[in-house]
């Protein structure tokens, strides 16, 4: 059963579900990293803390074999189809990850993120230089944004 959002587009955890259904299918090793389970054990959250989990890894991990032979892991932080936004801790870890790997993405849906894994899978350059350009310009607004909010500093 598919929950909408107020917006009328599939919630998140449904987008989720069509990214691991088609890695299932495809055979694939991926996971997805469940930062977001609430509690209200203190126990749980100082356990977590002291584990070492942080907010804002992106939600799947999928290991991708290419055409070419060569197994790339592809990190997908998933946003549903209309009214996503993407966290200061998200930013954070996104920038970084795509410095140290080659193939990260901020994908509007799961048909979106399928997109990009195939587009990784056949080496497809252009279609994955259009994601890089699709999140450069939104860490362009977010940079913007961050400088603006330490300029209205009223000290």
């Amino acid at each position: 059963m598919v929950r909408y959002t107020a917006n009328g587009t599939p919630s998140e955890d449904d987008e989720e579900h069509v990214l691991a259904d088609y890695c299932d299918l495809r055979g694939w090793i991926h996971t997805h990293f469940s930062n977001e389970t609430y509690t209200t054990s203190w126990k749980q959250k100082n356990k977590m803390k002291y584990l070492g989990v942080h907010s804002g890894i992106p939600d799947h991990l999928v290991i991708v074999p290419r055409k070419d032979g060569i197994v790339v892991p592809v990190y997908v932080e998933m946003k549903r189809q209309k009214g996503g936004t993407v966290s200061d801790e998200q930013f954070k870890w996104i920038k970084t990850l795509r410095i140290a790997c080659q193939y990260v993405a901020v994908c509007e849906g799961g048909a979106e993120a399928v997109e990009f894994l195939e587009a990784v899978e056949k080496k497809d350059n252009k279609k994955i230089d259009e994601y890089e350009e699709k999140f450069d310009k939104m860490f362009e607004k977010w940079e913007k944004k961050q400088k603006k909010q330490k300029n209205d500093c009223p000290f």
